[in-house]
């Protein structure tokens, strides 16, 4: 996974991670076409909003995604496969149901527009 991909993972508990890892089969697919990798910082409303997406794989299966706009920010978020997870301040390897953030690469200010009204 790119270094510069910022990802945020939820997995709660051995049982849940065994689930997790179940349905976690890699390879993801490229980025979604006319975005790049989220470099932002992660703001509380980001991460709760990212949360609710991988507790919730009835409504978010494995590489479903979500726009929605955060701070004037066109973002993407979509369930992927990672190779790692931070528990207890450490990095833990293995698989996890996760959720990589993306914004819009460069669009038109009108194109912009459009895509946040329908978020």
């Amino acid at each position: 996974m790119p270094g510069l991909l910022l990802v945020l993972m939820m997995v709660a508990g051995a049982k849940r991670a065994r689930a997790a890892a179940a349905i976690c089969v890699p390879p993801n697919p490229p980025a979604p076409t006319g975005t790049k990798p989220w470099r932002y910082p992660l703001t509380p409303e980001l991460t709760a909003w990212a949360q609710s997406i991988v507790n919730d794989p009835t409504s978010y299966p494995m590489f479903a995604t979500v726009a929605r706009v955060f701070n004037g920010r066109c973002t993407l978020a979509r369930v992927e496969c990672h190779a790692w997870t931070i528990r207890d301040g450490k990095r833990v390897p293995g698989r996890f149901r996760g959720v990589t953030l993306y914004e819009l690469a460069a669009v038109s200010a009108a194109a912009e527009r459009r895509w946040a009204a329908a978020a």
